[in-house]
């Protein structure tokens, strides 16, 4: 039995498949596209359900990518019920798309969720009632709480096809000229194409308009109308969360707060990736490379080491931060303050918490990117990622820079990659122009987040970049290790010459600036090793200040490591992957060759610490 999660967003939707699937989940793409979804297999009373969990929609008529492949994944694969998530909170609204998918007869499901927020809002909801009406079981949840996911299992067996709500008698008469409704609203729609009915479709349009705005006005209709029959609306006081939310949204208070915000998850994702790193590297050894098998050996424990030690202790706490600020429901807000600053680099708001996400780890920044909905959006946000930061890049600006330096050099880098950011998605939105558009984008109600759901959230973006990820480091800490055996560094440096020379570095480095592109973290330690140096504040005495900063911002900007390169593979495609890196590349050759040679920046910044 094939069951499909169907529900708008923020309706709760994936936590429920979270409390219902087992322990293995597996994430799948649509052919084609870059919309993924999750899958997983429950069993009850001896039979097998194998259950989807599929994007979030308004509506299946919209451009959206994620709207068209969730109807096509629907109707191809067969799915024996649809599990219709409602937001009972937002009840008179959700109820379109349930009419909506009420058209397609499949047998279905209605799951009530969010009681709390409902009964919060001052709104009693006749579930008996809304039963009768829409002709199918309906099942009221309290996800974040896990109650009532066990009814939901009960009552897939009962799944009945749902009861046709009939619209306006010339529209309902116009119908039933088509050989079936289903088909008739699908054409109407554009969601399917079948050139018999194209006259038809032409005098519709003739006759009574838009067939999506007539057809979408009907539904909006009879939802109101089943809202009034099965529910009752109380007057309601201003409580604390009203409050709350007029703070966080205000113009002022709003970006005090998210700044304090995000830098606490920065600060405390580092705090505690350093600490879980520390740790670990205690059980860390080195392996003699006397022949090539141990080569071999030491490249596959260096690749496990570098996961284990370096982006897991730093991914984890920050995904588990962010999880709880997106179950929490602040995401969205931050995204409504951030919308104007994207905006101006052809993004919207929503674009936040990608970037965010993008100092722990580029990798699970650039998978998070699905949640844009417009195919440009998500373009423009992977090219730009890699531009961040991550907390690798993180260890060589604070070694380096503020090792030497001074903390407020480091932070100033911080806030120099801010503005090499909006320079750079200002001119990748004039190279990728797409269209203009407003964000419209709900903001769900502040709820106290479950730990049980965030940490089923962060176990599966690990699984997905373990899955993915973990063999390519592998792979490239060997390949890398093969190299070093068989004397390739003078190779190497001499390869990099031409962009050692305009940047007025060090030959030696030329082969550290190919090691990053593997594991950024290991540009640091083939630093010290291109000069045999033990201390990072010695690199001073063969480097000048000048060189060094210079050197930092290149290794922050030039090319993402492979395993970001390989996501970026997977999520945009060959010739954007590559467009991409020459981007980024550019991008940072430019700005390192600009501070080299820029006099009075750097009698600006480094008089002090000269």
């Amino acid at each position: 039995m094939i069951a499909a999660l169907v529900g708008q967003p923020n309706s709760g939707k994936s936590t429920i498949f979270s409390s219902l699937s087992g322990v293995v989940v597996k994430t799948s793409n649509f052919p084609g596209t870059t919309v993924n979804y999750f899958r997983s297999f429950i069993s009850y009373k001896g039979k097998k359900i194998e259950i989807f969990d599929l994007p979030g929609i308004y509506s299946f008529f919209t451009d959206g990518i994620a709207e068209r492949t969730t109807l096509d994944f629907i109707l191809k694969n067969k799915v024996d019920v649809i599990i219709n998530v409602i937001d009972a909170s937002v009840l008179s609204r959700s109820l379109e798309l349930t009419i909506e998918l009420s058209e397609l007869q499949i047998p279905m499901i209605v799951v009530l969720n969010m009681m709390d927020e409902a009964k919060k809002k001052g709104i009693k909801i006749n579930s008996r009632e809304l039963e009768e009406i829409l002709g199918v079981p309906v099942v009221e949840t309290i996800a974040s709480r896990g109650i009532g996911i066990e009814k939901i299992v009960e009552k897939i067996e009962d799944a009945k096809v749902p009861r046709i709500f009939e619209y306006e008698k010339h529209v309902e008469d116009f119908l039933k000229l088509f050989p079936s409704r289903r088909e008739a609203i699908l054409f109407l729609e554009g969601l399917v194409s079948d050139e018999r009915f194209l006259k038809l479709k032409e005098e519709f349009i003739s006759r009574f308009g838009d067939p999506y705005l007539i057809l979408s006005d009907e539904r909006h209709k009879i939802s109101l109308r089943i809202f009034e029959k099965v529910s009752k609306v109380e007057k309601r006081e201003k409580d604390w969360r009203d409050n709350l939310d007029n703070f966080l949204l205000n113009p002022f208070s709003g970006y005090v707060f998210m700044i304090l915000v995000f830098f606490t998850i920065f600060f405390l994702s580092f705090y505690l990736g350093n600490l879980i790193s520390e740790h670990i590297s205690i059980l860390e050894f080195e392996i003699e490379k006397e022949s090539f098998e141990l080569v071999i050996l030491s490249g596959i424990f260096e690749g496990f080491f570098s996961v284990v030690e370096i982006v897991v202790p730093y991914m984890l706490p920050l995904l588990i931060l962010l999880g709880i600020l997106e179950d929490l429901g602040y995401l969205p807000r931050a995204a409504f303050l951030l919308d104007r600053f994207f905006h101006k680099i052809g993004l919207h708001g929503k674009a936040a918490a990608t970037f965010l996400v993008g100092y722990g780890c580029s990798v699970p920044a650039v998978m998070a990117t699905r949640i844009l909905e417009d195919p440009k959006d998500r373009l423009k946000a992977a090219v730009l990622i890699p531009l961040i930061p991550c907390s690798a890049r993180t260890v060589i600006i604070l070694a380096i820079v503020a090792g030497i330096f001074g903390f407020h050099v480091a932070i100033f880098l911080y806030f120099f990659n801010i503005f090499i950011l909006a320079f750079a998605g200002t001119l990748l939105n004039k190279i990728l122009r797409g269209g203009e558009f407003g964000m419209l984008m709900e903001i769900p109600s502040l709820k106290i987040p479950s730990l049980k759901v965030v940490l089923n959230k962060v176990r599966l973006t690990l699984y997905d970049f373990l899955i993915y990820a973990f063999p390519i480091i592998l792979a490239g800490n060997v390949f890398l290790s093969v190299l070093e055996y068989y004397g390739f560094e003078e190779f190497m440096n001499s390869l990099t010459k031409p962009i050692t020379f305009i940047l007025a570095l060090p030959e030696e480095l030329g082969f550290t600036m190919i090691f990053g592109i593997f594991r950024k973290e290991l540009a640091l330690l083939m630093t010290l090793e291109a000069f045999n140096l033990s201390d990072v504040s010695e690199i001073s005495k063969f480097m000048t200040f000048p060189q060094i900063f210079t050197y930092v911002l290149f290794l922050m900007l030039y090319i993402p490591c492979i395993s970001t390169v390989a996501v970026l593979f997977k999520e945009i495609g060959i010739k954007y992957t590559f467009f991409a890196l020459l981007f980024n590349f550019s991008l940072a050759l430019l700005f390192s060759f600009l501070l080299a040679y820029s006099s009075i920046f750097w009698n600006i910044v480094f008089q002090n610490s000269l």
